[in-house]
C-alpha cells in the first residue's frame, strides 16, 4: 500500500464564490500489487484530524479501516440481532440497562461470524 499525504485548499462552486475555500488535510492509499484481475484499493480519505507526519496519516488510516467494525456493530446492534430500536423505554435508567445489555449481545453476534 502507498499513502501518501498532502493539505489541499477544496473550494466551492463558483456561484458561492465569496465563502472562500477550506484546508482539509487528505490522505491517498493505492495498493501496489494487488491479486491477480482485481483491481487495486483506492483510497481518498479526507480528514480534519492534523495531519504532521506519516505516522498521523497511518493513523488515521487505522481509524478508517476500523470503522467498517463499527458499521457492523451498528448493524447487529439495531437490526435482527438485538432490534435495540424496537424498545420504547421511558426511563433513563431502564434504557441504560437495555442498551448495555444488547450491545453486549451485538458484540457476541460479531464475534460469532
Amino acid at each position: 500500500m502507498a499513502v501518501r499525504y498532502a493539505c489541499v485548499t477544496i473550494y466551492p462552486p463558483k456561484k458561492h464564490k465569496k465563502l472562500g475555500g477550506i484546508n482539509l488535510p487528505v490522505i491517498s492509499c493505492n495498493e501496489i500489487n494487488p491479486p491477480n484481475g482485481i483491481t487495486p484499493l483506492s483510497w481518498k480519505l479526507y480528514t480534519g484530524e492534523p495531519l504532521n507526519s506519516a505516522s498521523d496519516a497511518l493513523k488515521i488510516v487505522r481509524y478508517y479501516k476500523l470503522r467498517w467494525r463499527v458499521e457492523e456493530f451498528h448493524k447487529a446492534w439495531k437490526s435482527a440481532g438485538t432490534q435495540v430500536e424496537s424498545f420504547r423505554l421511558q426511563t433513563r435508567n431502564n434504557l441504560e440497562k437495555i442498551i448495555v445489555i444488547t450491545a453486549f449481545i451485538a458484540v457476541r453476534l460479531l464475534q460469532l461470524q
